[in-house]
């Protein structure tokens, strides 16, 4: 029996989008063994962060608000604050605009220590200033292109 497979030409595209996997799949791993001490995901972590943002640009962290900015489906964000919910970090609000998300104590403690990053930021030390910008911007220029591709209508006023 002959193992069957497709003959790959590596180019340029392909390497980068590979390259580019690994590296948010490892600085992924790197986050979220760092997040466990706190008892929260690495999507809990940037919920909790997002919420943060909101509330301090003077908004109501309302659901469709974090969805848009999490890029996220609204019924994934419903499942995501229901766990939270659950661990006391946030607090749902329903009021006659539809619900709004707050965080509790426990939610403002567990975002504060989460804010430490030892891991990312022994990562990114190895950058300059002037790298740490160009990579910024290159990152902004993939997202903000893949949502073009994709059509979407949000903008992102963040980060």
């Amino acid at each position: 029996m002959t193992d069957k497979k497709l003959d790959i030409t590596m180019d340029e595209d392909l390497e980068l989008w590979i390259l580019l996997s690994q590296a948010v799949q490892c600085i992924g791993k790197l986050r979220e063994s760092e997040l466990r001490q706190y008892g929260i995901s690495l999507q809990q972590c940037s919920i909790l962060f997002l919420i943060n943002t909101v509330i301090s640009m003077g908004k109501e962290a309302r659901m469709h608000e974090i969805a848009a900015l999490s890029l996220l489906e609204k019924h994934s964000i419903s499942e995501i604050i229901q766990r939270m919910q659950k661990k006391g970090l946030v607090k749902k609000i329903k009021d006659d605009l539809g619900v709004k998300v707050e965080l509790t104590d426990n939610g403002l403690k567990t975002l504060e220590l989460s804010l430490i990053r030892e891991s990312t930021k022994l990562l990114f030390s190895s950058f300059s200033a002037q790298q740490t910008q160009q990579l910024k911007q290159l990152i902004k220029t993939l997202r903000d292109g893949a949502m073009d591709l994709l059509h979407s209508s949000r903008k992102l006023s963040f980060p």
